[in-house]
C-alpha cells in the first residue's frame, strides 16, 4: 500500500493504549474540513463499536454546514461555543487522539488544554513535519488523507470488524473531500481497495458526494461566479492565478462557514495554470489558501506565510492588509521556480 506499513511495535502499543483507556478524546484542527471531521467521527464510531463508550470528539470551531450530513456530527463538542465542556472532556480523558494536524498550535484556543493534559497523546496525521510532542506518532504524508490512515490503523490493531456503516460513511467523506473526489493525492491503487471496504460496510459514495459537493447555497454559487468573472487575476507567464475576497465581499454573499471551500481550485481548470492562491480577509489577519497540480510545491510557498501543508494544498496567514499580502505574494512568486525543488518526497 504505497510502500506504507504500520510499524508492528507501534501498532501493539496503540492496541494496548486503546484497551486500557476508559475515557478517550479525539481532537482535530481549527477550520475543520471533511478529513479532520470524518477521520475523528469515523474513528470515534469504531471505538464505540469496540465497547469504548466514553468518547468525546472535540474541535476548536464550528463544522461547515455541508459536513453535518456525517452521522454523529451534531454530537461533536465545539470549543468556540462550548468552551467549558470541551476543556472538561479533554482534561478528563486518559487517552487523546490528535487527528489530522501536526503541531499543537493547529488546535487554536484548545492548545493550552491539550498541552496541559497528562494523558498519552497519539498523533494520527498525514501532514509533513510533525512536532515531537506526541507519545506515539502515526504520521504518513504519502497517504491521501487521515481518514485513510484511520482505516489502515484499524486493520493493524485488529479493529476492522468495528467498521460500522456510520464509521464507513464518515471515513469515506474524509477521503472524498481530501482528494477532491479522487482528482488528486489518490494515485495509490490500494487506496481503492480500502474504499471498497468502506462501500461494503455501507458507505454510499454517490450520496456522500451529493451531500458534500452538491448542496451549495445561492450565495456560494454567486460568489464563485463573482470570483471567476471579476476577481481572478491570471499570470500565464508564471502559470499561476490569484484572487482576493475582502470581509465586505464575504458579507455581500452571505458567506457561511465552509462556503469558501473549493474556491481556490477553480482557476486550476484553466489550461496552463499550475498554482493558485486565494487571499481572504479574516478577522484581524489575511488567510491564504494555495492549490496546485502536478509537482508544483505550494507548501513551500506557504512557508513564507508561516504555514505549510501538502505539495498540492497548503495554507498560511499574514498580519496586515489584503494589498500588503498580495504584494508579498507577487514578490515571492516572481522569484519562485518550482523546478528548483525536489518534489519526490512531498505530498
Amino acid at each position: 500500500m504505497a510502500g506504507i506499513k504500520i510499524d508492528p511495535a507501534s501498532a501493539t502499543a496503540l492496541r494496548k493504549m486503546v484497551e486500557e483507556a476508559e475515557r478517550i478524546a479525539l481532537i482535530s484542527h481549527t477550520a475543520p474540513d471533511g478529513d479532520s471531521v470524518g477521520s475523528s467521527i469515523g474513528f470515534a464510531a469504531m471505538l464505540r463499536e469496540k465497547g469504548k463508550f466514553h468518547i468525546s470528539v472535540i474541535i476548536p470551531d464550528d463544522i461547515p454546514q455541508y459536513l453535518y450530513c456525517i452521522p454523529g456530527a451534531n454530537k461533536v463538542i465545539v470549543h468556540e461555543t462550548h468552551p467549558s465542556e470541551a476543556e472538561k472532556a479533554l482534561a478528563e480523558a486518559d487517552l487523546v487522539f490528535c487527528m489530522d494536524f501536526n503541531a499543537p498550535h493547529r488546535v487554536a484556543g484548545l492548545q493550552s488544554a491539550l498541552e496541559s493534559s497528562s494523558a498519552p497523546k497519539v498523533l494520527i496525521d498525514h501532514h509533513l513535519y510533525p512536532a515531537d510532542i506526541f507519545t506515539l506518532s502515526f504520521s504518513y504524508p504519502p497517504l491521501s488523507s487521515t481518514s485513510e490512515l484511520v482505516l489502515r490503523l484499524a486493520k493493524a490493531i485488529g479493529m476492522e470488524s468495528c467498521l460500522t456503516q456510520d464509521a464507513a460513511t464518515a471515513l469515506m467523506t474524509g477521503i472524498l473531500t481530501d482528494t477532491g473526489v479522487f482528482s488528486y493525492s489518490s494515485s495509490d491503487p490500494d487506496l481503492y481497495l480500502l474504499v471498497a471496504d468502506l462501500m461494503r460496510a455501507g458507505a454510499d459514495k454517490d450520496t456522500i458526494i451529493r451531500n458534500t459537493f452538491q448542496q451549495n447555497s445561492e450565495g456560494k454559487m454567486r460568489m464563485q461566479g463573482y470570483v471567476l468573472y471579476e476577481k481572478m487575476t491570471l499570470l500565464p507567464e508564471m502559470g499561476v492565478a490569484y484572487f482576493t475576497l475582502s470581509a465586505e465581499e464575504l458579507v455581500r454573499f452571505h458567506n457561511r462557514t465552509g462556503d469558501t471551500d473549493g474556491l481556490a481550485n477553480l482557476p486550476l481548470d484553466i489550461a496552463g495554470i499550475e498554482a493558485v492562491c486565494f487571499l481572504r480577509e479574516d478577522k484581524n489577519q489575511i488567510k491564504l489558501s494555495f492549490r496546485s497540480t502536478g509537482n508544483y510545491p505550494v507548501n513551500t510557498l506557504a512557508e513564507n506565510f508561516g504555514g505549510g501543508g501538502h505539495k498540492n494544498a497548503a495554507g498560511g496567514e499574514f498580519q496586515g492588509s489584503l494589498q500588503e499580502a498580495t504584494e508579498k505574494l507577487l514578490k515571492i512568486w516572481k522569484d519562485f521556480n518550482p523546478k528548483n525543488y525536489d518534489n519526490k518526497n512531498q505530498q
